[in-house]
């Protein structure tokens, strides 16, 4: 039974997120913000030792966790975790903290799942870009370049997210991004080879996801150069950027740390299964 007392409306757990977290912190639980943007997420915190957004019955759930949350909110966050299982067995979570773990299991117990790691993300912020030699151009995506973010989505999804999109989703992406600010291609020789995205932005914070190469032109630089050129924009507007890398990836991670980001935190994503019975 979770208790209506942590139950928080979404102004009131905007002002949590900025009182209970550090920078590094808000960085890392960045899609706090992106959920909280949605007036229908469900949102639990005691204003000490947690806070749980998650946008929907069926989405994620992001937990961010004090590093000395006390008995009773463990309890608490437990409750609340078990409750959201049992609603969607099939449920994934995403938790930093070094208290994460043994709030899991006991999570696990009371829900009757199993859990299983989906990845470790480092979460990177960027200050100051070290620029790198461009070659090419950063360009606001176009209707003759339908056909590459096409084949540059499809690639991202399977290899980033190991899912296959149907062609009709892969179309739906690309024309909806046509003439959009918020998508960013890298052209060398008049031809698209890199795409990245900023996914979210507020006043202090923007993430960039959707990072890709084409497969045949990686090992370049071209998708750093395409980030530089995005970060440089961000911070000229006294807006620092940020973006998650998968930890088991090393080149990912080694190309990002090249052009001036910093790791500032690191999250696991988990998903839940319930036990046959």
């Amino acid at each position: 039974m979770i208790k209506e007392e942590f139950f928080v409306d979404n102004t009131t757990a905007l002002r949590y997120v900025k009182e209970m977290l550090d920078f590094n912190e808000r960085v890392t639980m960045n899609l706090f913000y992106l959920i909280l943007s949605d007036s229908k997420a469900y949102v639990w915190s005691d204003h000490k030792n947690f806070i749980i957004c998650q946008p929907n019955d069926q989405m994620p759930m992001w937990v961010w966790l004090a590093d000395d949350i006390d008995t009773d909110a463990t309890e608490c966050v437990t409750d609340i975790i078990a409750a959201r299982v049992l609603l969607n067995s099939n449920i994934q979570i995403n938790i930093s903290a070094a208290a994460g773990k043994q709030v899991l299991r006991i999570a696990c117990e009371k829900s009757g799942a199993n859990l299983e790691k989906v990845m470790d993300l480092n979460a990177y912020v960027c200050k100051n870009v070290i620029e790198p030699e461009y070659d090419g151009v950063c360009v606001v995506p176009q209707k003759s370049d339908r056909e590459a973010m096409v084949a540059l989505i499809n690639e991202f999804v399977e290899d980033a997210e190991h899912q296959i999109i149907t062609n009709e989703e892969a179309e739906g992406f690309a024309d909806s991004m046509i003439g959009s600010h918020n998508l960013s291609l890298w052209k060398c020789n008049d031809e698209v080879y890199a795409m990245a995205m900023i996914a979210h932005k507020t006043n202090e914070i923007a993430r960039i996801n959707s990072v890709v190469t084409l497969r045949e032109k990686r090992g370049n630089g071209y998708a750093g150069m395409l980030i530089s050129k995005i970060c440089k924009a961000l911070i000229e507007d006294n807006i620092i950027p940020m973006l998650y890398a998968d930890a088991d990836n090393p080149s990912s991670n080694r190309a990002y740390q090249k052009i001036g980001f910093e790791k500032v935190g690191e999250v696991t994503q988990y998903k839940f299964d319930r036990k046959a019975i």
